[in-house]
């Protein structure tokens, strides 16, 4: 199953409905001008998300619950920033900012949802879904600067 087009034609709760009815696992490329999206699926439920274009990261978010103190946000999105992958990222947050899991698990599903809401608002763009097995694209995120990925695996 592949599935290419423009956002215009085939909307993105229909892209998202279709791959959830199949119970496919698969990525989700979007693009919309120098922005450019991915959404991770695992038998038809998101488990991950990438975007380019703007996101919270989740330093932010655990300071918005007021799980971590805001005089260690910089630090936490420094220390975020540095880690290779995103699993990296949620260890840190644990490991060095004292984290409760359950709370780093709840700010990544934030994002997550935040970063697929975000592309529900592109006035226009493309997509590319493409079966593929997925544990080497969750691997593959990373928090790097300017950039907002999340997964919940």
């Amino acid at each position: 199953m592949s599935l290419v087009g423009n956002l215009e034609d085939l909307g993105l709760g229909d892209i998202l409905q279709i791959v959830s009815l199949s119970r496919k696992s698969g990525v989700l490329s979007l693009a919309w001008g120098e922005v450019r999206g991915r959404i991770i699926f695992r038998d038809g439920q998101v488990v991950g998300a990438f975007s380019s274009g703007e996101g919270r990261s989740l330093p932010a978010i655990l300071a918005d619950h007021k799980s971590l103190p805001a005089d260690k946000l910089s630090s936490a999105e420094r220390a975020v920033n540095a880690q290779p992958d995103a699993r990296h990222a949620k260890e840190a947050l644990v490991r060095d900012f004292k984290q409760k899991p359950e709370a780093v698990e709840e700010a990544v599903r934030e994002q997550t949802e935040n970063i697929v809401f975000h592309f529900f608002t592109w006035p226009e763009g493309t997509f590319n879904f493409e079966l593929q097995e997925i544990d080497a694209e969750l691997a593959a995120l990373t928090p790097p600067e300017h950039a907002f990925a999340a997964t919940m695996e």
